[in-house]
């Protein structure tokens, strides 16, 4: 899988969902690729950790100009281990001041265009 649209973007809305079926949206800017996962670090969920707690799936929507793509993907969280030690290591060789909560690692299972064209909502992947 390509993610090269992921990586030309400062950021990205992550998309979750309580139990009890209430939607949340946050902007994220501390992302990146390893190993096929789409990792984004928690500095600040608080809504958002709840939700995947209770719900895994989420989607990520990824914006630029009027290109525009929707990544539904299972999730995973993480406070320790490998994906928790590469997150700590993208911010300091990033120099990006975030703190670091826990990491939330990404499988994407489909994309979407999100795009505003008759490509809307077509499933591209």
């Amino acid at each position: 899988m390509n993610f090269n649209f992921i990586n030309s973007v400062k950021c990205v809305q992550l998309g979750t969902c309580s139990i009890e079926k209430i939607p949340n949206v946050c902007t994220v800017a501390a992302k990146f690729i390893y190993n096929d996962k789409i990792i984004i670090i928690d500095n600040y969920f608080n809504k958002t950790y709840d939700n995947v707690q209770s719900n895994k799936i989420v989607s990520l929507l990824v914006t630029k100009d009027y290109d525009s793509y929707q990544y539904i993907c299972n999730s995973e969280y993480y406070i320790s281990g490998d994906y928790f030690d590469v997150a700590k290591k993208w911010i300091k060789d990033n120099n990006k001041n975030y703190p670091i909560k826990g990491v939330l690692v990404l499988s994407v299972m489909k994309i979407y265009n999100s795009s505003p064209s008759d490509n809307a909502g077509k499933l591209t992947s």
